[in-house]
């Protein structure tokens, strides 16, 4: 990735962690001054993967990263097997927001990320000045993708089994994600083996070796009982959509349906790229949003 500006090694302008209402920590980060910028990430994937983005544009926004419950550096909620829907993750988003004294900012989705962007603006659309969606849908590509109908049975299995063998299920957890397979993970969710390095690799695996896999469960089923589709024509907000070419998660052919169903919207797609897009094209993907917030949503607000 030539030509990115590297990040200071230190973790953020500001850091620091809050509770959430149920005592769940949460992590989160700022960078730079200026418009905030709230960034919602994928599923699973390290936080390290807006390094590229946060470089970029915390020379002339405050950028807002936060670890969602159960990633990152965020905690885990007490009880993993209690079933949620992502009004939480919102819930979290908004006590984030507060103890910031965020009073408004674009709100930045990436992956899983874009149906916690929508959900935030069903929920606390006054605090929104704009979307940007990337390589994500208004819901999770599992509930119509034939091919990975198993998966949510799986899921459901998992969940059953943590009741009565937790134990048992962790080590599994522990055991998978520290296979020399796992180093392929990347790769069978969508990104581009020509654009992503070890350190990349690397990351993603520790990071999924940390997560409790009863609430990584309950998170992908919250996912499949959450759909935006009726959200979006109502959406009156600058909203840019970006879609990788060949993304197969986040297909063209559902961020374009996604893209014309929104009022006014804006949709892009980056050549050549899979589903990382933070990663496998940053300098391009940060044009794009650079574009997109000069002469849409500076021009919205002020």
């Amino acid at each position: 990735m030539t030509g990115v500006p590297q990040l200071p090694q230190k973790r953020g302008d500001t850091h620091g962690v809050i509770v959430a209402r149920d005592g769940t920590p949460l992590y989160y980060e700022t960078w730079g001054s200026g418009p905030v910028l709230v960034l919602n990430g994928a599923l699973l994937w390290d936080p390290e993967a807006w390094r590229a983005f946060i470089a970029q544009f915390s020379r002339r926004y405050r950028v807002v990263r936060w670890d969602y419950r159960g990633h990152g550096r965020s905690g885990d909620p007490q009880n993993a097997l209690r079933p949620f829907e992502l009004d939480l993750f919102i819930r979290d988003l908004e006590a984030v927001l507060n103890h910031l004294r965020v009073d408004h900012g674009t709100m930045i989705g990436f992956g899983f990320g874009v149906q916690v962007a929508l959900e935030a603006y069903r929920l606390i659309q006054d605090r929104i000045n704009a979307l940007v969606l990337l390589a994500g849908s208004f819901e999770s590509a599992l509930r119509a993708d034939d091919q990975r109908r198993w998966f949510p049975v799986g899921i459901k299995w998992l969940i059953e089994a943590s009741v009565d063998f937790p134990h048992a299920v962790k080590l599994f957890w522990q055991i998978a994600t520290r296979s020399p397979i796992t180093t392929l993970a990347p790769f069978f969710v969508g990104a581009n083996r020509r654009f992503l390095g070890r350190t990349q690799m690397a990351a993603y695996v520790r990071h999924l070796q940390r997560m409790n896999p009863v609430f990584v469960g309950q998170l992908v089923m919250a996912m499949l009982r959450n759909t935006a589709w009726n959200l979006l024509p109502t959406i009156s907000i600058p909203t840019l959509v970006v879609a990788g070419e060949n993304d197969g998660i986040a297909t063209q052919e559902v961020t374009r349906a996604m893209a014309e169903r929104i009022p006014g919207s804006q949709f892009s797609v980056l050549p050549r790229v899979m589903h990382a897009v933070l990663i496998e094209q940053p300098e391009l993907l940060n044009l794009i949003i650079e574009k997109f917030l000069v002469e849409r949503v500076a021009s919205a607000i002020s």
